[in-house]
């Protein structure tokens, strides 16, 4: 699952965003010139998720700050999303329970639009209205068989349908397009009705209701993954240096303030410890054993054994902040289960060695899992690929954008006459 188009309007920095995502995208840029706006999206869009639009309101420092300053409420804020999923489900045929079929979910979509009025420039008065609200997706329909049968499943395309739906105030209205007579074999034809009022109230989003799953899948398996509950990363190793307590949240934290519970878990499984700890050296060479001790009833630390030490354990109070912050990156890119993983200058406090095989990791999650990353490093920019870069940039009214190096003509013969993308970036010449 991964998010191939983001357009945003009126969003922090930026006026209008219109964006294609890979697998691996590293964004680039001057300070305050947007990265981390752009990750904001996704953090609006995860709170939205788990706490409500009015929270997530609240958290960006309310709607004066959540949108454009020059823009204001003149124009919407708005953004759409579009998502390649994987999803697959088996439904019965409503003409014959002994027939079955194979639904396999191609891409869904997810947009919204608020109106602010104008009196949200007084503090603490944050009111909007829903312009709108909508969801989609696009499925293809296979005899069963094709589940597991390749040949089956090319050949064997019964054919493909477009659903959307939309509230209007408490009641949710859909629609299908396709082939009438398949809409009615797979019992497609069912209005949605009135709901109750507390399933849509009147200030909340689709993305918050708890129909949200079925809606974009026709099932309930978890959709949108990438934006319910993105794993996004910030580790201050000031922070996971110091003990921390062991009542703490099963997932990493932003800042990795729950790293020692977290390993311990990982360690306490035999085949992980051994799985973390040969990719922890193949980052940090000099690791021969990491643990995890508890210094009071309360509370646990992390500790390293070196390869220059033998028995000695070095807890994390001794630790250098790049030796913390290789280990919190490990454990969020191997270990942590979210489809989206954003990490900002997760080169902090790192020796320029590093970068190589930091992003060679990247790399070879981004297979499986979506990433996203900021940097100002010029290692990383060397060692990402021009075609993973995304340039930030504010243009001449002050609004964000972003560009990509590798379609740039004069990028191109730059790099043709051997002049590195790390060199241009430090040169300041991906913007000519």
């Amino acid at each position: 699952m991964a998010i191939r188009r983001l357009k945003v309007s009126n969003f922090r920095s930026f006026n209008k965003l219109d964006v294609e995502l890979g697998d691996f995208n590293v964004l680039i840029g001057a300070n305050a010139s947007g990265k981390s706006n752009f990750v904001e999206i996704f953090r609006f869009l995860r709170d939205i998720r788990k706490d409500g639009l009015r929270n997530a309101v609240a958290l960006q420092g309310g709607s004066r700050y959540a949108q454009n300053l020059r823009i204001g409420t003149t124009v919407p804020l708005s953004m759409d999303i579009t998502d390649v999923q994987d999803i697959a489900y088996e439904v019965v045929s409503t003409h014959d329970e002994e027939t079955r079929y194979f639904v396999r979910v191609n891409n869904m979509y997810y947009g919204f639009s608020l109106d602010f009025p104008a009196e949200n420039r007084v503090p603490h008065a944050d009111n909007w209205s829903i312009q709108r609200d909508r969801v989609a997706r696009d499925f293809s329909v296979y005899p069963s068989r094709a589940r597991d049968d390749d040949r089956a499943h090319a050949k064997g395309l019964i054919g493909t349908l477009e659903f959307s739906a939309w509230r209007e105030e408490n009641t949710l209205k859909r629609a299908y397009h396709g082939d009438k007579s398949l809409i009615e074999l797979l019992n497609e034809k069912k209005e949605v009705g009135h709901f109750d009022s507390d399933l849509f109230p009147k200030d909340s989003l689709l993305l918050e209701s708890r129909l949200f799953t079925y809606l974009l899948t026709g099932s309930i398996a978890p959709p949108f993954s990438t934006i319910r509950d993105p794993g996004i990363y910030r580790a201050d190793p000031r922070v996971s240096r110091q003990s921390q307590s062991i009542r703490a949240s099963a997932a990493l934290t932003e800042s990795a303030s729950n790293l020692a519970p977290v390993l311990d878990r990982i360690l306490s499984d035999g085949n992980s410890r051994k799985t973390f700890l040969n990719l922890v050296r193949y980052l940090l060479p000099f690791i021969n054993d990491i643990g995890v001790q508890n210094v009071t009833d309360e509370s646990s630390s992390l500790y390293v054994k070196e390869v220059f030490t033998d028995e000695t354990q070095l807890y994390a109070g001794m630790m250098s902040e790049g030796t913390v912050a290789a280990i919190a990156l490990v454990v969020a890119l191997y270990f942590e289960e979210n489809s989206l993983l954003i990490f900002e200058d997760p080169d902090r406090a790192m020796h320029p060695k590093l970068m190589s095989r930091m992003v060679e990791m990247m790399k070879e999650v981004s297979e499986r899992k979506q990433i996203i990353v900021t940097t100002h490093h010029p290692e990383m920019v060397r060692y990402a690929g021009v075609e993973n870069l995304l340039f930030v940039s504010r243009d001449e009214n002050g609004f964000s954008q972003i560009s990509r190096p590798a379609d740039k003509t004069m990028v191109k013969r730059f790099l043709e006459n051997d002049i590195g993308i790390d060199q241009l970036y430090v040169d300041d010449l991906l913007e000519v």
